[in-house]
């Protein structure tokens, strides 16, 4: 499913400032990003890469220079050769979590989920940051209960951390255990009342229940307005096979602001799922709907294949 309507999700990691591990695997390199990939491994050009080389002829287990070429190589999208230095930091010290974090980031942004477990599984003192992360790589890989289990072992070593309540709250989502979520969530909120993560993710819990899509709207409507959060809405029951209550919040969502990419690529996902027109009849407010319509034209004879119900994006944050 695509997810870009409110953009409030990455990875939930103990809520520290490094980049998310959502990684997508790269595409193959231009010319000249591996011109200049090369010039970095060599040193050409970067006064800091060469120092940090030189610092490692001088002693191989500098593990302050090899960690900024770590990071320089990963920051440059090689991952392979930052892998090969967080590695290498390993060796020597197999406690050091951000090495080993490092080369779980790397191998998940080359495609290498079940390789990243394994990194994970073989650290010898699991802290909640590495046990949280396992959790996220066990979930992607749809193996819930491993990593239920995973996210519970985190909580029990930081059990004042908001982020990994949301963690397993996803992951209880996942499972389709929403009253279990919701209460993960609600005590991710406690601890960090203004977590768009938690919030976002209990919204979106909340719209999977019976009786639950009012409350889910002030949720949504409290962190991006009412037409996002009809929109958001909408593609949650899209999800659920429920049309024609995703077309009444789609009207909502066009009288509140008008039309939007994320309204209509949910009105082309409704219209696949029952068949009708990629339009909705207008809620309470003709003009503004008319209006709408209007500028809506030219998408509505559009012939590509409909696109995935667009939602709030979910999942993990930091």
């Amino acid at each position: 499913m695509t997810r870009v309507a409110l953009g409030l999700c990455g990875l939930t990691l103990l809520g520290c400032a490094r980049s998310p591990y959502t990684w997508t695997p790269p595409a193959a390199p231009s010319a000249t990003a591996r011109q200049v990939r090369n010039a970095i491994e060599a040193g050409d050009g970067d006064l800091e890469v060469r120092e940090w080389q030189r610092a490692l002829v001088r002693d191989p287990r500098d593990r302050v220079s090899r960690a900024k070429l770590a990071w320089r190589f990963e920051s440059v999208g090689a991952p392979e050769l930052a892998i090969e230095h967080y590695r290498a930091i390993l060796g020597d010290r197999p406690s050091d979590e951000a090495a080993r974090l490092g080369v779980v980031r790397n191998l998940r942004r080359l495609g290498l989920e079940k390789e990243a477990a394994a990194e994970l599984e073989a650290a010898p003192d699991p802290s909640p940051a590495i046990l949280s992360t396992l959790g996220i790589v066990r979930d992607g890989a749809g193996d819930y209960g491993a990593a239920e289990t995973a996210h519970r072992a985190a909580l029990r070593l930081a059990s004042g951390d908001a982020a990994l309540y949301s963690n397993l709250g996803y992951n209880l989502f996942l499972q389709r255990r929403h009253a279990e979520a919701v209460e993960c969530f609600e005590v991710a909120l406690k601890i960090a009342p203004r977590s768009g993560i938690a919030r976002g993710n209990l919204a979106l819990t909340l719209a999977h229940m019976p009786g639950g899509a009012e409350r889910a709207l002030e949720h949504w409507k409290s962190m991006g307005g009412p037409a996002a959060a009809h929109n958001n809405l909408a593609a949650a029951l899209i999800e659920q096979g429920r049309a024609a209550e995703a077309r009444e919040h789609l009207a909502l969502a066009l009288r509140e602001a008008g039309p939007s990419p994320e309204t209509l690529a949910n009105l082309d996902a409704v219209a696949k799922l029952d068949g009708g027109p990629a339009a909705v009849s207008p809620a309470k407010n003709p003009n503004a709907f008319s209006r709408a319509m209007r500028a809506m034209k030219g998408w509505l004879v559009r012939q590509d294949p409909a696109p995935a119900p667009t939602v709030a994006a979910r999942g993990r944050s930091r």
